[in-house]
């Protein structure tokens, strides 16, 4: 007698795991890739003075960055921090109970550069792309993207900020355009920052002609932007302050984060998400779910001659049964089930053919 199957058991070979998939989407709220930097908002908060005797340790006072929100006025939504950092405590808050600029210029360098750089410094790219010169400056501008939004990564050559200053408008991307494709698939930890626009037709970034030029360096896995403020301020004409600061809207951040928001064009920001999957390899034999319990396999009234009964399997099913798989049920141990796959058009099953699915479950 034949046996009739009603659940698989999958071998050992039938399941592949470890798989990881690359899943990209806007940054901004709603999954947006673009956003209108004029659009971005400063706290009120964060331009208060930090008083003696006051809640000198708050962050939202404005004593060690600038938060940038969406312009939503029922549920604003951190967008990214801008920080300004310097290893001498350049530009630092009068009053403030900790050297802030040199806090900030020490978390980041340790967070990324551990023990690479013996001085603490961080080091920009010069020149063209066939040398290999850097030159190293103890002030930084810092962009830290939200990590509420940017789940796995910021995606290399998926970027694109604009900052406006006394000496116009300059664009920004990484150097990923200039890599080549072996360099562009190993997912470097850094890229250098260099002049450059989006190409809306090509989806990719476009460098500009000026080459490398100290400007600065992204970390896409971090979600941070470290911009050499020397570069920053000669280029686009930013204004620093280099000695104590009393209010907290004299603070380089602050002004850098003006910068930002003055630029009156759309940013652009793609972020990735690595998804762990598992691969099931459902193999459907050719003896096995030929037949159905579904109603059209049986007749539904009597045959007045008495060849056939109601509920009978219908006589052309029986030597050459067909069925049309639509479904995959995935079960537990307990034969509870966890999961469903639908397949995209039903598909013939019969004796004289097999079926390979492959189930893909991210999670």
């Amino acid at each position: 007698m034949a046996t009739f199957l009603v659940y698989q058991p999958f071998e050992s070979t039938d399941i592949i795991v470890g798989k990881t998939n690359q899943i990209s989407s806007g940054f901004f709220p709603d999954g947006n890739v673009y956003y209108s930097q004029s659009s971005l908002l400063t706290s009120p908060l964060q331009t208060q003075t930090v008083a003696p005797g006051g809640n000198q340790y708050d962050v939202l006072n404005g004593l060690y960055y600038t938060n940038l929100f969406n312009n939503s006025a029922t549920d604003p939504q951190l967008m990214f921090s801008v920080s300004y950092g310097d290893a001498n405590n350049s530009g630092s808050f009068l009053g403030s109970p900790v050297p802030n600029t040199q806090t900030i210029h020490s978390q980041y360098r340790n967070v990324l550069l551990g023990t690479g750089n013996p001085d603490g410094l961080f080091s920009f790219r010069t020149g063209s792309v066939s040398t290999d010169v850097y030159v190293e400056s103890p002030s930084i501008y810092i962009i830290n993207f939200s990590a509420q939004l940017m789940s796995g990564q910021i995606d290399p050559g998926q970027w694109n900020i604009s900052l406006s200053g006394s000496n116009g408008l300059f664009s920004f991307i990484d150097d990923f355009p200039l890599l080549s494709p072996s360099q562009q698939q190993a997912n470097s930890l850094v890229y250098e920052i260099i002049s450059g626009s989006f190409d809306s037709v090509t989806g990719q970034t476009v460098a500009g002609s000026g080459g490398y030029g100290a400007i600065g360096l992204f970390y896409p896995r971090n979600g941070v932007m470290i911009f050499n403020a020397s570069t920053i301020n000669a280029l686009v004409g930013v204004g620093w302050n280099t000695g104590s600061i009393s209010v907290a809207s004299s603070k380089n951040d602050y002004l850098f984060a003006n910068n930002i928001i003055n630029a009156n064009v759309q940013m652009r920001v793609r972020k990735s998400e690595f998804v762990p999957s598992t691969h099931y390899f459902c193999r459907v034999k050719n003896q096995d779910f030929n037949f159905s319990n579904n109603p059209t396999f049986a007749y539904q009234t009597n045959d007045p001659s008495g060849s056939y009964s109601q509920g009978d399997i219908i006589s052309s099913m029986v030597a050459n049964p067909q069925t049309y798989v639509t479904t995959v049920g995935l079960y537990d141990d307990l034969n509870e089930l966890v999961a469903v796959a639908k397949l995209s058009q039903p598909t013939m099953k019969n004796n004289q053919n097999e079926l390979l699915l492959r189930i893909r479950l991210d999670f």
